[in-house]
């Protein structure tokens, strides 16, 4: 069962990382991105699920475990990205008349806004928590270590 669980969170983490990767690489202007909290908390969890990848595989080989700290920082991103989800859906995204707050002038092409929003605002979000509370939950959630870590980008 471990094994099913651990190929799992691979297969949702590379599902994040191709999605996201796909985004970050047609966006014009990339030095400013980082200021806008969406792209803060995809490119954290862009990063982290790269790194959790190379954990997880290292697992599957039976070359140890995935460290606590890579366990916290999934947390994190994470509870960053439900976040994001959480207040684009209630605030942000009932302003925007169109449905997109990216234009084509921010994107190369080949992605529309509307699809850079749906992804980086919902798919990945829920991906990513469905992951981490179904194949990912080895994280001690009472800890309030990790919890005062997810709130450092907010």
């Amino acid at each position: 069962m471990k094994v099913i669980g651990l190929v799992m969170a691979f297969v949702f983490n590379l599902l994040l990382i191709l999605m996201e990767g796909a985004i970050f690489f047609r966006v014009k202007n990339k030095l400013n991105i980082l200021k806008f909290y969406t792209f803060l908390q995809n490119f954290i969890a862009l990063t982290v699920s790269i790194l959790f990848c190379v954990f997880d595989v290292r697992e599957l080989l039976g070359y140890g475990n995935i460290p606590e700290l890579m366990k916290g920082l999934r947390y994190t991103a994470t509870c960053g990205l439900a976040a994001t989800m959480f207040v684009f859906a209630v605030f942000l995204a009932p302003r925007f008349k169109s449905g997109k707050s990216k234009t084509h002038t921010d994107l190369f092409g080949g992605l529309e806004p509307k699809t850079a929003n749906l992804l980086l605002h919902y798919i990945c979000p829920i991906i990513s928590i469905l992951s981490f509370v179904l194949f990912e939950r080895g994280t001690v959630l009472t800890d309030s270590e990790w919890t005062g870590y997810a709130a450092i980008p907010s």
